[in-house]
């Protein structure tokens, strides 16, 4: 087995590999090519916003009015595309070392570019203010000289206006020396004016020297920017990428040859396995359809099995409370048991049968039996079958150990397995009878059904928030006062009816949504609390507080609304199923801690453990609904309520009746003492509180 193991294990492998290297080849390839085209891409749009960038330069350059905001618009995205290609590990890699190394010289260049660039536009601004106020002073010439005297100042500044325009639009720089000989001309001119002439030609000098100290250096950048440095230092980057790329994919189809042959390999060694271990093949479906532990067939074999029978019958027999056996002695010796107890099995049904049936054993404990019914009678072999296999002793390791089991029969075809399943369920629930053979009268298919039906309108009313909570008053019996509240779930169906929790709780329990429902009824309290700052209480069932997810959720809750929780009280049902008292203790700890109230629900209904109440840091003991209800008619009931108002008295716990439907009852539980109660009689649930 182990051999096949391996085998199959191998198999496995080598189809993994062959795919994996298929997959892989794909994708390295793939990755590659999709990496180099990205590059690729990347440099062809770095190099066309540079095209754009010196084309704003250019309007810039020529246009009296631009867009600063394009400028930075264009540059912001350059220098992204230059952080994206800087970050790229795939370019800066080794192979690509080259192509890289002249990116970063580009990087640096384009630093320098980017602040000549930003040098630019605050010249060309401030020239191209000082060339557009000049005319303007040109114009106001004519109201402040004297058109007649001053005539020849007049056409002197017409003069410098021209050449400034000539120099600025054309770009030459040559005016220069002729400018700066008219702005000292101005100088003089202006020392022997006064008021505002001597103003005028003040802010003419002014705009001039400008224009004179920023044109050239202006004219300068241009030439500087409008170069191709950048572009060819690009340029270069591509061409070395490019190469670099070729003797990538060279590389690749190196790795493309070797990942081939590998896949050629891998198939060869699977067609070796395929094809030349046909003996191995054979005991590998034996192996699937085999118990490991004890040899019987498995229930893959009993699948296969059952329809080769015209009238099969099965048995399916079960090891009661084998997890105890587990659990005490361990799982090594566990499986010892049932390896023995496989050999019993089969051993008792050759003999009962004479060799013509089949053994079977599924999961953990159960194991099953299966025969042609012919004219045999069944409940005789069954009890043949049950006769050997029931309490019967096995000594393992010097160990003696008592087996009981249980079994269900069915001849049910259509249903074999299924059908046998619901008549171990009934023996297991009878512990009167050992066995049940199927009949109509045990089908649970429809019960089944009915179950998946309601877990389906719950689960609808959870999620359409149809899943409310009600509340019951409950009345302080001696001033006949509301005190608090009970929040009791309710389901309201489509069509309006209500399903109350008796109908859907088992369901909610058996699917583990019970501590959803806890979550959604919690929330709409504490909600309902906030609201009208009354006392409301909250039913915890013990699965709620043993599960870690509804306990963490309740006090995460509380945690949330702290100022709520001395509103808050939780009716904890005390049950025999409680495993853990410490994690009970400690969660009522908390939440008193918090402020929060505990009442223990329907005590004195069957369990209640009067120590375990002491040794409980509770508040209220609220007494089992069917002890009152009755307590009017039944002499038991009165005494055992009045023994535990008793002792709630003596422990200082107040107690809670519930149930209460009349007014004789309301008598008897004052007559008792109890402190507060709650029934139909005096207040029914309602969707919200009056």
């Amino acid at each position: 087995m182990k051999r096949i193991n391996i085998e199959i294990l191998l198999v496995i492998i080598f189809a993994l590999i062959g795919l994996g290297l298929i997959l892989y080849k794909e994708y390295f390839y793939n990755l590659h090519i999709q990496k180099n085209n990205t590059l690729y891409f990347s440099f062809l749009e770095l190099n066309k916003d540079l095209i754009k960038l010196k084309n704003e330069i250019f309007k810039a350059n020529y246009y009296l009015y631009i867009d600063n905001d394009n400028f930075v618009k264009e540059i912001k995205n350059i220098e992204n595309l230059i952080q994206k290609l800087k970050n790229d590990k795939h370019f800066n890699s080794k192979i690509h070392k080259e192509a890289y190394k002249e990116f970063l010289s580009f990087a640096k260049s384009f630093n320098i570019y980017k602040e000549n660039l930003y040098r630019f536009l605050t010249y060309n601004a401030t020239i191209k203010n000082s060339a557009t106020y000049i005319p303007t002073l040109v114009l106001r010439s004519f109201s402040v000289f004297d058109s007649k005297k001053d005539i020849n100042l007049i056409i002197f500044l017409n003069k410098i206006e021209t050449e400034v325009f000539i120099s600025k639009n054309a770009k030459d720089y040559s005016f220069i020396p002729d400018l700066k000989k008219y702005l000292r001309k101005l100088k003089e001119i202006e020392k022997k004016r006064k008021g505002k002439e001597k103003e005028l030609l003040t802010t003419f000098e002014k705009h001039l020297e400008i224009f004179i100290n920023y044109f050239p250096k202006t004219v300068k950048l241009v030439e500087k920017l409008s170069d191709n440095t950048l572009e060819n230092k690009l340029k270069n980057v591509i061409l070395k990428f490019q190469k670099s790329t070729k003797t990538e994919l060279n590389s690749i189809k190196f790795y493309d040859r070797l990942f081939t042959l590998l896949y050629i390999f891998s198939i060869l060694v699977i067609i070796y396995f395929l094809f030349y271990t046909e003996k191995k093949k054979k005991e590998l479906q034996i192996a699937l359809i085999t118990d490991t532990l004890t040899k019987l067939g498995n229930r893959f074999k009993f699948l296969q099995d059952k329809n080769k029978f015209k009238e099969p019958v099965f048995i399916l027999i079960n090891i009661d409370r084998f997890k105890d056996i587990n659990e005490f002695y361990g799982n090594s010796f566990g499986n010892k048991v049932l390896i023995k107890y496989s050999q019993i099995i089969r051993s008792v049904a050759s003999k009962v049968l004479r060799n013509n049936c089949i053994c079977y054993r599924f999961d953990s404990d159960n194991f099953g039996i299966l025969f042609e019914r012919k004219s045999q009678d069944i409940i005789y072999i069954s009890e043949r079958i049950l006769k050997g296999t029931n309490n019967i002793r096995l000594s393992i390791d010097g160990i003696d150990i008592d087996i009981f089991a249980s079994m269900g029969v069915s001849s049910y075809k259509e249903k074999l397995l299924e059908t046998a399943e619901m008549a171990l369920k009934k023996a297991k629930e009878d512990k009167t009878k050992r066995f049940y053979i199927f009949s109509p009268e045990i089908d649970k298919t429809k019960e089944i059904e009915k179950n998946i039906k309601q877990l389906r309108e719950l689960k609808l009313a959870i999620k359409e928030n149809r899943l409310v909570a009600f509340y019951q008053p409950i009345f302080d019996l001696k001033t006949g006062e509301i005190v608090k509240y009970e929040a009791l779930a309710r389901i309201i169906k489509e069509d309006g009816s209500i399903i109350y929790p008796g109908k859907f709780l088992p369901i909610a329990e058996a699917a583990k949504l019970n501590a959803e429902i806890t979550k959604i009824i919690l929330k709409q309290v504490l909600e309902k609390i906030k609201e009208t700052k009354n006392n409301i209480s909250i039913n915890l069932s013990y699965y709620d507080v043993e599960s870690d997810i509804c306990r963490n959720a309740v006090m995460e809750m509380l945690m949330e609304n702290k100022e709520l929780a001395k509103y808050l009280t939780f009716e904890i049902l005390e049950t025999e199923d409680i495993s853990d008292y410490e994690l009970y203790k400690n969660f009522i700890d908390e939440v008193k801690k918090l402020g929060c109230s505990v009442v223990i629900d329907d005590f004195g209904s069957g369990y209640s453990n009067f120590d375990r109440i002491l040794k409980m840091n509770i508040d209220t003991i609220k007494i089992d609904g069917s002890l009152i209800k009755n307590i009017d008619k039944d002499r038991i009931s009165y005494l055992v309520v009045s023994t535990i108002v008793d002792f709630a008295k003596k422990a200082n716990i107040k107690t809670v009746a519930e149930f209460i439907h009349s007014e004789e009852v309301l008598k008897i539980v004052k007559e008792l003492g109890i402190d507060e109660g709650q029934g139909f009689y005096l207040g029914k649930p309602k969707p919200d509180i009056t």
